[in-house]
């Protein structure tokens, strides 16, 4: 037998033999344990995303917002004068760029229908781009009258975004929190302006309440995000409300079953023992 097990072997035994006369209480250091890991496991759910995938996502929602107004050769990123090659060169960058399948990180259901639609409206650009003849024919067909313009309240709601982001970052919570909602206010319907809010208030003493009500609003909006069920749940393990944090992570569980923040909340709610009734945020 490798030498290394016999000694880890060894090891246990006079642990245990220690523990068994009373030489080592384990229930103190079991408690310091749970904490470490409790404190571990919060930061790892509620931190934000890191500065890539913040990138990412911004790019995701900003390119979203504009498909309804861009011409097939914008959305692709070449001018009407571009020939197949250069076409065909534009629509692999970005098709390698906006693949659902390079994006798996983003879990929530929201992220990858916008992913998926991406992908499938630069696929029919290009397809329709590619070939000399219909690419005449498209062209022929936007006539002289140009589009809209990206509407600008999307791209203030989007610029206050990243300002929030940065200012969350810096630890400057309530400037991100103005940020956030002024984002809000010009894009009330973006699920992620308002997780993102409810994250800021909730490293706040005493904002628990409000980080409640914002994800409340948010999950009115969008029911079967997983990601927002789960955060609500951390909300509430971080207020105490171990019955309310199990509900919340049950729920993201029944949206996707394989959902890693859902299931990391729930081994911790399950962790920690009983409830307090009747207790309420502050």
């Amino acid at each position: 037998m490798d030498s290394s097990l016999l000694g880890s072997f060894e090891a246990l035994k006079i642990l245990y033999v220690l523990w068994s006369i009373g030489m080592i209480e384990e229930t103190a250091e079991y408690e310091e344990v749970l904490e470490a890991e409790e404190t571990a496991a919060l930061d790892e759910i509620l931190r934000p995303l890191s500065e890539v995938e913040e990138t990412m996502l911004a790019k995701i929602n900003s390119l979203y917002s504009q498909l309804g107004v861009l011409s097939k050769n914008e959305l692709l990123g070449v001018d009407e004068r571009a020939d197949s090659d250069t076409i065909k060169k534009s629509y692999y960058r970005l098709a390698k760029e906006y693949h659902p399948d390079r994006h798996l990180t983003f879990t929530d259901p929201d992220t990858k229908m916008k992913l998926t639609t991406i992908f499938d409206s630069l696929t029919k650009a290009y397809n329709t781009l590619k070939d000399a003849n219909l690419r005449t024919e498209y062209y022929q067909s936007l006539g002289s009258p140009k589009k809209e313009t990206v509407p600008q309240e999307s791209i203030r709601a989007e610029d206050q975004f990243k300002r929030g982001i940065t200012e969350f970052k810096r630890g400057n919570f309530w400037g991100a929190i103005d940020n956030f909602k002024w984002a809000i206010k010009l894009g009330p319907d973006n699920t992620s302006y308002l997780s993102y809010l409810s994250l800021a208030y909730s490293k706040i003493p005493g904002k628990l309440k409000e980080a409640e009500e914002v994800l409340l609003q948010a999950i009115k909006l969008e029911p079967f995000n997983a990601d927002l069920h789960a955060n609500l749940g951390l909300i509430y393990i971080k207020a105490g409300l171990k019955k309310r944090a199990l509900s919340s992570f049950q729920n993201a569980l029944k949206i996707n079953p394989a959902h890693d923040k859902a299931k990391k909340g729930l081994e911790q709610t399950n962790m920690q023992s009983g409830n307090t009734p009747g207790k309420v945020l502050s």
